[in-house]
């Protein structure tokens, strides 16, 4: 903790968390001001957010001229909890997208099931993504699920670690009794820094290419919806 940190004391009486501020300087939040187009723009907030979080956090940690196991130990914990939730939070809005496209639900609607099963999402995803193989051939049709075939590992790889998106925000698994024996979370292992990263961009890549295709074919379809009806 810094010296600045310190000299600002404890909470004292009259302490609030979050204060209404506005103006034209980058110095305050907003939080749902905004719906946007089918109730999108929190959704687009949080994908951005967690993403970019996710990449920042990651390459301080690795540019730190000053770095130490303390520092790699204790913030890889948010790293790898940031990109789970991206990932969790960028499967629901794509499949939000093609439940309005396909009319199995409206855009006043939440447009999918509540799970942390990052791999139940994807197995809802996919039979959508393998509907727009029609559109490719030769080898782009196999590229296309090649690449779906390793998106699918990685995030079985996730789901095997921590399916319910509890194993990097908690040390232990809940217990039902205090003096119920420590169980962790997780297993011992050791993570690559430098493939950790390679592979998040790469995962960032495929799910931002995903979720704009979604986006484009429901703006298609509205966009024709509502001319058809003038």
């Amino acid at each position: 903790m810094s010296r600045e940190e310190l000299e600002l004391g404890l909470p004292e009486i009259g302490n609030k968390l979050f204060v209404e501020k506005d103006g034209l300087d980058y110095d305050y939040a907003s939080i749902n001001r905004t719906r946007g187009l089918n109730n999108h723009h929190s959704e687009f907030l949080i994908i951005e957010g967690y993403r970019e979080s996710t990449k920042d956090l990651l390459t301080n940690l690795m540019n730190d001229k000053d770095i130490d196991w303390l520092k790699i130990d204790s913030k890889i914990y948010p790293i790898l909890f940031l990109f789970r939730h991206y990932l969790e939070a960028i499967l629901k809005s794509t499949i939000r997208y093609y439940n309005i496209l396909n009319n199995n639900s409206y855009s006043d609607e939440v447009g999918y099931v509540s799970t942390h099963s990052l791999l139940n999402l994807w197995n809802e995803l996919k039979p959508f993504l393998e509907k727009n193989i029609e559109y490719y051939e030769g080898n782009s049709r196999q590229e296309y699920l090649n690449t779906n075939k390793a998106v699918e590992s990685v995030i079985t790889e996730i789901e095997n670690l921590d399916k319910s998106s509890f194993g990097f925000r908690y040390p232990f698994v809940g217990a039902k009794k205090i003096n119920d024996p420590v169980k962790y979370s997780t297993p011992s292992f050791t993570i690559d820094l430098s493939n950790l990263k390679e592979i998040i961009i790469k995962m960032t890549n495929y799910f931002e290419g995903v979720h704009d295709e979604a986006i484009r074919f429901l703006d298609e379809k509205q966009s024709n919806d509502y001319y058809n009806d003038l």
